[in-house]
C-alpha cells in the first residue's frame, strides 16, 4: 500500500501525449491513497464515516504525513467522503515532483499556440510502470476475491478513470467490469487475521487487525464515492488539469 499514490500517478501518465489521464479526479484518488495508507498504518480509524486520528506519529511518507497533520489539526473529525473530495492544494504537483526527483518521470515544458506554456511528462523508468501495470492487470483479469491492498488499488484506479483508458474496447469489457466490482467492494475478501499484522503494516500495535481492515475498507470506499461524485463514474477521460 505504500506505493499506492505513486502507482496511480505513474499509470495516469499517458505515454502517447504525455498528458495526465483523468487529472480532474486524480487528486481525489491521491487523497484516498493517503487515507488508505494512514488507515493501514494504524494512524487513523473511520468510525461512522468520520476520520479520527489515533496516532499522530509521522509515517515517513511526506505526502501522507501532510495529510495526517491536516487531520490532526482539524477542529472535528471530517467525514471521509468530504475529506477525499477536497484535494490538498498542489497534491498532484507534489507527487509528480517526487516521481521526477526519483528518476521515474521527466517533465518536458513546451510553449503551445498563443504562447501558452504546457508541461508534458515522459516515463523514464518503464520497468517501474510495467510493475504497477502488471499488479493492476492481475486484479483486473483475475478471478475470485481480492485482498485489501488489491481492493484499494483496483478500486481507486477504476474511480479515477484508469479502467477505461487501460482496458478499452470490447476486449477490455471484462477487466473494466471486474474493476467496477472491486470498486464497489463486492470482491473484497475477509481478512486473514492470523497474517493481517504482517500484510497490512508491521508498525500497527494499538489497533486491532479487524479495526485496521475496517478502516482501510472505509478509506477505499470513501475515495471511490468521492471520485464518482466528482463526475468520473469510473470512465474519466483525457488529461484535464495538467497541460
Amino acid at each position: 500500500m505504500a506505493t499506492l499514490g505513486d502507482d496511480l500517478v505513474l499509470l495516469s501518465v499517458w505515454q502517447g501525449d504525455g498528458k495526465i489521464s483523468s487529472a480532474n479526479v486524480l487528486g481525489i484518488g491521491l487523497m484516498g491513497a493517503e487515507l488508505v495508507l494512514l488507515a493501514a498504518s494504524g494512524r487513523v480509524v473511520i468510525p461512522n464515516g468520520r476520520i479520527t486520528v489515533t496516532d499522530p506519529t509521522p509515517t515517513g511518507d511526506a505526502e501522507a504525513d501532510a495529510a495526517l497533520a491536516s487531520l490532526a489539526s482539524a477542529q472535528r473529525p471530517p467525514r471521509a467522503n468530504s475529506w477525499c473530495s477536497r484535494p490538498r492544494r498542489g497534491i498532484c504537483d507534489a507527487y509528480l515532483a517526487r516521481l521526477e526527483a526519483a528518476g521515474l518521470i521527466r517533465a518536458e515544458r513546451r510553449t503551445m499556440l498563443r504562447f501558452i506554456p504546457v508541461t508534458r511528462w515522459r516515463i523514464t523508468d518503464p520497468a517501474r510502470v510495467a510493475d504497477a501495470r502488471a499488479r493492476l492487470d492481475a486484479i483486473a483479469t483475475g478471478t475470485g476475491q481480492v485482498d485489501l491492498a488489491q481492493a484499494a488499488f483496483g478500486g481507486l484506479a477504476h474511480a479515477i478513470g484508469l479502467s477505461g483508458r487501460l482496458y478499452p474496447g470490447r476486449e477490455g469489457r471484462g477487466p473494466r467490469k471486474r474493476l467496477e466490482q472491486v470498486a464497489k467492494g463486492d470482491l473484497t475478501a475477509a481478512p486473514d487475521l492470523s497474517t493481517a499484522h504482517h500484510a497490512v503494516s508491521s508498525s500497527v500495535h494499538a489497533a486491532s487487525h479487524a479495526a485496521v481492515s475496517a478502516a482501510v475498507h472505509s478509506a477505499t470506499h470513501a475515495a471511490v464515492s468521492a471520485a464518482h461524485s466528482a463526475g468520473s463514474g469510473g470512465h474519466g477521460g483525457g488529461g484535464g488539469g495538467h497541460h
